[in-house]
């Protein structure tokens, strides 16, 4: 391992890293139910625990940013709501990790329906990866990357 002057002793980065400045607090029924999110993703869909905890990440960012001591009503939990907080993350993200906030928040969105939360279909408020140019475009657009038509290739 190589030794960096951020580096402690071991080579690893000292515990007061730029992740560790992200992190927010959440009242304890927020909580529980990013933990049951927690348990979910593992039980249910079979994610890995770092994957898991980069989705619970977002989570709880998002949360804190809604300012709510409770899970929010389907008034709140709008589409326009959820596409400001991943622009918002992905704009502060650099190359392929802007995908992150809106995968997480897709799993976030899905699972609140899966508890009848909100409504079947809000989960398509943030869209996924485009799979040929047009929808790449939009996609590209939605996470703040210049345009791509002279760039992307036509998958099918």
């Amino acid at each position: 391992m190589i030794k960096t002057n951020s580096s402690d002793e071991f080579g690893t980065r000292p515990l007061g890293s730029a992740r560790t400045k992200l992190s927010v607090e959440l009242p304890n029924e927020l909580n529980r139910w990013v933990d049951d999110f927690d348990r979910h993703l593992s039980q249910v869909v079979g994610l890995a625990a770092s994957t898991r905890h980069q989705y619970c990440f977002y989570v709880r960012r998002f949360l804190a940013e809604l300012r709510v001591a409770t899970v929010p009503d389907r008034s709140v939990l709008r589409a326009e709501v959820f596409t400001t907080f991943v622009r918002q993350e992905a704009g502060r993200l650099h190359g392929h990790s802007r995908n992150q906030p809106g995968t997480a928040m897709r799993a976030w969105l899905r699972y609140l329906v899966f508890c009848g939360v909100v409504n079947t279909g809000l989960e398509a408020a943030i869209p996924s990866r485009g799979v040929n140019k047009v929808s790449a475009n939009s996609y590209h657009k939605l996470y703040g990357y210049e345009d791509c038509s002279d760039h992307c290739e036509l998958t099918q």
